[in-house]
């Protein structure tokens, strides 16, 4: 199954948006079909043909991706769902929250960005790490800057 070597990351409750990323890359790797399992809602068909089994074995490739990267807790929630897209889905909306959570999440991020400053001390190496997480948070919730506008804002924030 494994094309690569790379290890399963393993959600520990913490950083979702972390663990979401390395996750779709991970999946994404093992081919364009189990991926489409993940985003696209699948119905199991009731008909045997090899394109019928070809797309169940592609949806139990990705569930058991996803199931595989779940810590105890998140496991035991989302265990019963059959179909990739459902435990996926769930996932995000359980750690992401609906759409009003979200653009609270967005205000908070863009808050972050815009008042975004140097500590006293701190060293470049340490604002730059601190910063680039800003960023990634906001692309998580659907707001993006261009590079520019980030380099802008880093730029401004230096002491």
């Amino acid at each position: 199954m494994d094309r690569y070597s790379t290890k399963l990351c393993v959600f520990d409750g913490v950083d979702f948006q972390f663990w979401k990323a390395k996750m779709d890359a991970y999946i994404q790797s093992q081919g364009s079909l189990i991926w489409e399992k993940v985003i696209t809602l699948f119905q199991v068909p009731n008909q045997a043909s090899d394109t019928n089994r070809a797309n169940v074995e592609n949806n139990n490739k990705a569930r058991n991706l996803i199931i595989q990267g779940l810590g105890r807790s998140d496991f035991d929630r989302f265990i019963h769902h059959k179909l990739a897209y459902e435990v996926w889905k769930a996932l995000c909306d359980y750690h992401e929250g609906a759409n009003s959570v979200k653009e609270v999440r967005q205000d908070m991020f863009k808050k972050e960005y815009m008042c975004f400053e140097m500590k006293l001390g701190e060293s470049v190496d340490d604002l730059f790490a601190r910063f680039n997480k800003i960023p990634s948070n906001l692309h998580a919730v659907g707001v993006t800057y261009t590079d520019a506008a980030n380099d802008r804002q880093l730029l401004g924030a230096l002491d």
